[in-house]
């Protein structure tokens, strides 16, 4: 070309830039990565817009652009076709989004725009939509991050989405919720879980002494039998039974520490007493086969699941007063054992420890204020014959125990009468079943005669204040709290003053399926007719 051309040809070529040049890159300017933010969980997560696909639409607007002679066309469009990689980060992943940018620039040749270039081929592969689940408050969520169609491949129809056996397995079944009725939550156990069956944690803490122990005692039991054990001591077959079936403890620890936190809301302490059988106090009078390790006149504790469940209501936020280790201390005081040989139920002096046990526990709850509330509660020394329920199912017949006692009683003038117990309110509440009033009302338990020496009169001589009593034979768990929600729910000021509940149930109950989830009131309107718990 003539020197004199050169200048003409560059004039020409910046003369052109405007309208094609310029204007392929005004058209490629939809192109241009968006940045779209959202917050999840409140961190700032950042996709990329789609490409506007405008630019590949209308080829034909854009006017070519005069490349110099000699130039390659890689150069005419540079990066047109490499898919540009996108990644954000969920819950620790990295997830990776392929986008390919539309080419802004005209094919150099129709050959080219014939044959998918490689690049093209290598790009369509990311437009199969890629499931990632997460899970947002306990439900599956299904998220498909589909890659957006490059230019070159947007003839192809994308596939749809395949739930392959490997994605399944993934995602797992959708299995819809089953929401309980009103009944069903009233009445039924919404808490805990495990209560029906025993689980490997309960099996692998057993000591061998202890399975042998359950073993015979399963070996023993028989519904409404007496065993008659070693020195006379007799033992019930239907306990000895439910010892050896007992299964989980998981649904009694839910629904008590559901109910603990409801009544915590009104600034109320719960404070659980598990009365032990008879047979965990005196299990070398039970078995003949098995061995108990007796060291030094020292029994060990059978009980591996029971006090685990109580570790289980302490870190829930419940007190539990432990009776076991202190009877297995006590069994062989001259003053009197804690169980009784011939019945199924603690002993006067059993009711006595265990209320000093208690005491000690309200003095380090919030009812600690209710102590010396009371004067002139009095305890007087006596004694009675006893003659158990289970003597009249042994075989010899059995001779008649003398228990000793103490029988209390409220001084009033010149007399000493006998504590008057009720639920108008106070500070301390006892509930459970009918152990709560045993030594206190006549064939309470089966063969006494009746005296003052319950757990009730105990416990009021050990803090000088007269707790309230909500005691319901048989049923310790569910029955007071049903009586609680009843008089709550018809204006009664039933616990507005109590700072502390004693709960005490046997220690057997821990492991009953039978356990329901009670509110402590209901609350209802005309405006809103349904029912409410709360």
């Amino acid at each position: 070309m003539a020197a004199w051309l050169v200048p003409a040809a560059e004039a020409a070529a910046e003369a052109a830039k405007p309208e094609g040049a310029a204007a392929a890159a005004a058209s490629a300017e939809p192109v241009k990565e968006k940045a779209s933010g959202f917050r999840l969980f409140g961190k700032k997560k950042e996709t990329t817009a789609a490409a506007k696909p405008e630019a590949a639409a209308k080829p034909a607007a854009a006017k070519p652009a005069v490349v110099p002679a000699g130039a390659p066309a890689a150069e005419a469009a540079p990066e047109a076709g490499k898919p540009k990689a996108t990644g954000f980060r969920m819950f620790g992943k990295k997830e990776k989004v392929q986008e390919t940018t539309a080419a802004a620039a005209v094919a150099p040749a129709p050959a080219a725009a014939a044959a998918p270039a490689p690049a093209a081929v290598a790009s369509a592969e990311p437009v199969k939509p890629k499931a990632s689940g997460f899970r947002l408050f306990g439900k599956k969520k299904e998220k498909a991050a589909a890659a957006t169609v490059p230019a070159a491949a947007a003839v192809e129809p994308a596939k749809p989405v395949v739930e392959t056996p490997a994605v399944a397995a993934a995602v797992g079944p959708v299995v819809a919720e089953k929401k309980p009725g009103f009944f069903a939550r009233l009445f039924g156990g919404r808490g805990g879980s495990g209560g029906g069956g025993e689980t490997d944690k309960d099996a692998a803490r057993r000591s061998a002494a202890e399975v042998a122990f359950l073993e015979e005692c399963g070996a023993l039991a028989a519904p409404g039998s007496t065993v008659t054990g070693r020195d006379g001591w007799l033992f019930s077959g239907s306990e000895l039974g439910v010892l050896a079936k007992a299964g989980g403890t998981g649904t009694a620890v839910g629904v008590m520490a559901d109910y603990a936190a409801q009544v915590r809301g009104l600034g109320c302490d719960v404070i659980v007493v598990p009365v032990p059988p008879k047979a965990l106090v005196y299990p070398d009078k039970v078995v003949r086969k098995a061995k108990i390790p007796v060291k030094r006149k020292v029994v060990p504790r059978l009980d591996s699941s029971w006090a685990a469940a109580m570790k289980s209501l302490e870190s829930r936020g419940m007190t539990t007063v432990d009776l076991l280790p202190v009877f297995l201390a006590h069994r062989g005081d001259k003053e009197g054992a804690p169980y009784t040989q011939t019945g199924n139920t603690w002993s006067p002096r059993g009711v006595q420890l265990a209320a000093e046990a208690v005491a000690a526990a309200v003095k380090r709850s919030r009812a600690a204020k209710v102590a010396g509330s009371v004067q002139g509660i009095s305890a007087e020394p006596g004694s009675i014959s006893y003659t158990g329920s289970l003597a009249a199912g042994a075989n010899p017949a059995v001779k008649a125990e003398t228990l000793s006692l103490r029988n209390i009683g409220r001084i009033s003038g010149d007399k000493v009468r006998s504590v008057s117990f009720s639920t108008s309110g106070g500070g301390l509440l006892l509930m459970g079943d009918s152990s709560i009033l045993a030594w206190r009302e006549s064939g309470n338990p089966a063969g006494s005669s009746g005296s003052f020496s319950s757990l009730a009169d105990q416990v009021a001589a050990e803090l000088q204040a007269i707790p309230d009593v909500l005691s319901v034979p048989g049923d310790g768990r569910n029955a007071p709290r049903l009586r609680i929600m009843r008089e709550r729910t018809s204006g009664r000021g039933t616990l507005s003053g109590t700072k502390a509940i004693v709960w005490v149930i046997p220690m057997t109950d821990l492991a009953s399926p039978a356990w329901q989830q009670v509110p402590l009131q209901l609350s209802f309107s005309l405006d809103q007719p349904e029912i409410m718990l709360r």
